[in-house]
């Protein structure tokens, strides 16, 4: 029910439609997000698993360098050169062996790691000077750190090189001497894609096959079971440590999806694109639906009202008798809300509805005959039993209406239980069909006081009309027997409002000259006329934007539509006027026009009238004699002021 309410009200639906464009724009954007994110993990598998792939060759490599050193030291020790250390023997020997360029050095130290030989290759590169001009002793001194760590390649970034350390037993088993191989690292990187490099578990980057790839200042966390690390974003590292039980070395690669991240962007982004244009295109038929349903709506009630009028010209009511009694209806039902029984049972819907729904309440009155319906006297027992029956005409209509074209609508709902029981008493004497207490609807119940109410402030012609006061002490007598014993209640909180509507009414008809403006009596709303221009189109236009606020005004007072509407109308009213006053004795002054002290005097009182309102609301609120007041000393005075004074300012502009 609550959703159903929520996509009828207009300003709740676009509100709605509004929050679910956000929600789908942000599914969108997480769902392209996760995409991402699910992409980017497919990717850091895949090259994981390429990591690992590399790195077994890569390892294996490290074999073929370890069991090659190994093969030339037992040939050294065979050929005696480790006993001789001569310097132009063993490196004439190592020339031969060694691989190639990829050979910096040899160092034979003892235990103490002091530097016994060293042989130098005559491959060495200016890129590995770091390591040619250091002396022994440092070099030693700077591996000496892993020196128990025999037997696997090791790798210094600050010497750039990569070396292995061999152990030379003597015969007796024991440990004598120790070789030490130094390689250039094109040796490990001849081995590696281009985005390879090596890390250490210190988290200090170390060598990389293009020093572009890996930032210089790289800051990371190792993370050994992930084997990943997020540098941003669009940027991962991964690595995976070397075999050995001591080994703090990770081979390690930069994955990068910052095209990936592109490309998924500009996916959502149209993606985006193509839904808001849909949406968009929605909305619009949705809008361009709503405005032919509006007018659709407006023509049936326009259909709704000629219907009525039929019915009230052949009565003896006068016409505005339909809008009041709406006006009377509808405050009725929004009082009952607020007590807990009608909470429920009255919806919004039903608020919006009952009122203009009520305007067919004497529909079936174009089926009594002139002659009874236009009697100026009394009605006899024959005459009232004849009128009695338009209370069925209307529910025959009304129920053919229904069921020919299968209307299943709450207006004619309402419109059908108020034309057709509104005469019917709470006692059950009333007709057509003698219902009593809560088996009459309760919109029956409701309208019924209000018809009483009108038909007994109103002159007719075989009555004078009764006061207010008269009017509610014959409505009371009827507490529990012709009305709901609660909407009495509920109608004596509100009776002054009963009272300034129809004393609203009684007034505009009176005392406003309508036949100025657009003669549009039955909704109390003044139209601009050509027939009230100056010829100054800065006052014409002022004049209308007047008249618009006038009508927000009267409509805001005889809807009830609270306080703050009121007085944020008032303000506006009060600051315009006051704008539109000083052009208009700006324009006479210039003029030198005869009517300007006149005009000037009629503006002040105005002012002062608008000041004293002002003064009143700010001390009691707004009260039913404020409203009175607003409609006698500001409403009326206006209107009478366009259509009277500044009508001589034409004069001087023809």
């Amino acid at each position: 029910m609550f959703i159903l309410r929520l996509i009828k009200s207009p300003k709740y639906f676009y509100s709605l439609m509004a929050i679910l464009f956000i929600v789908f724009i942000n599914i969108i954007l997480f769902t392209g997000r996760n995409i991402y994110t699910g992409e980017q993990d497919k990717l850091f598998a895949s090259h994981m698993h390429e990591l690992t792939t590399n790195k077994k060759h890569f390892e294996a490599s490290l074999d073929d360098i370890n069991l090659e050193a190994r093969r030339i030291v037992n040939i050294m020790k065979d050929m005696n050169m480790l006993n001789s250390l001569d310097d132009l023997e063993i490196k004439s020997f190592l020339s031969d062996l060694l691989f190639d360029h990829h050979y910096l050095s040899v160092i034979i130290f003892n235990n103490n790691a002091s530097p016994l030989l060293r042989v130098n290759s005559q491959t060495i590169s200016n890129d590995n000077l770091p390591f040619a001009n250091t002396d022994s002793n440092q070099i030693l001194s700077r591996i000496s750190e892993d020196k128990k760590n025999t037997h696997a390649v090791h790798i210094d970034k600050d010497l750039n090189v990569i070396y292995l350390v061999k152990t030379i037993p003597d015969s007796f088993g024991n440990s004598d001497k120790r070789i030490a191989f130094f390689f250039a690292p094109e040796l490990l990187f001849k081995h590696l894609p281009k985005n390879y490099g090596f890390i250490h578990e210190s988290s200090k980057p170390l060598w990389s096959v293009d020093e572009t790839i890996f930032p210089k200042k790289l800051k990371y966390k190792i993370n050994t079971l992930l084997g990943r690390t997020r540098l941003s974003d669009t940027t991962s590292l991964i690595y995976s440590a070397l075999s050995g039980k001591n080994n703090k070395y990770y081979l390690s690669a930069l994955l990068d999806t910052s095209e990936l991240k592109t490309s998924l962007f500009y996916n959502t982004i149209i993606s985006v694109a193509i839904f808001s244009l849909f949406f968009s295109v929605i909305l619009f038929l949705i809008y361009f639906r709503n405005i032919q349903i509006s007018q659709l709506i407006e023509t049936q009630k326009a259909t709704v009202v000629c219907l009525a009028n039929l019915a009230e010209f052949k009565d003896n009511e006068t016409a505005d008798h339909l809008e009041r009694t709406r006006h009377y209806g509808t405050l009725l039902a929004k009082k009952l809300k607020s007590l807990p029984e009608y909470k429920h049972k009255i919806s919004k819907e039903y608020l919006d509805n009952i009122g203009f729904a009520s305007v067919l309440h004497d529909i079936g009155k174009v089926g009594i005959p002139d002659e009874v319906l236009k009697k100026p006297g009394k009605l006899n027992t024959v005459e009232f039993e004849i009128i009695k029956n338009h209370t069925s005409f209307a529910k025959d209509i009304l129920q053919e209406l229904v069921d020919k074209h299968k209307i299943n609508d709450i207006f004619f709902t309402l419109s059908y239980n108020i034309a057709t029981y509104h005469h019917e008493k709470w006692d059950g004497s009333g007709y057509p069909a003698g219902l009593a207490g809560e088996s009459i609807p309760l919109e029956a119940r409701i309208f019924a006081l209000c018809d009483v109410y009108d038909a007994l402030r109103s002159e007719r012609p075989y009555k004078d009309a009764f006061s207010h006061e008269v009017s509610m002490s014959i409505i009371n007598e009827g507490k529990g027997t012709h009305f709901d014993p609660i909407i009495i209640d509920i109608f004596n909180e509100c009776a002054d409002k009963f009272k300034y509507i129809h004393d609203t009414y009684v007034m505009f008809y009176e005392q406003i000259d309508y036949g100025s403006f657009g003669n549009n009596k039955r909704e109390l709303q003044v139209v601009w006329d050509y027939k009230l221009s100056v010829g100054i189109d800065s006052i014409d236009n002022q004049h209308k934007i007047l008249l618009n606020k006038v009508n927000f005004l009267i409509k805001s007072i005889l809807e009830g539509k609270g306080n703050d509407s009121i007085i944020n109308i008032l303000n506006f009213l009060r600051n315009y006027s006051e704008e539109h006053f000083l052009l208009e004795e700006d324009i006479m002054r210039k003029q030198n026009h005869p009517d300007f002290e006149m005009h000037t005097k009629a503006h002040n009182t105005f002012r002062q009238s608008f000041e004293k309102i002002i003064a009143n609301i700010d001390q009691e609120g707004i009260q039913t004699d404020t409203l009175e007041y607003i409609e006698t000393y500001l409403i009326k005075w206006l209107l009478n002021h366009i259509t009277e004074m500044d009508a001589n300012l034409k004069l001087d502009n023809v």
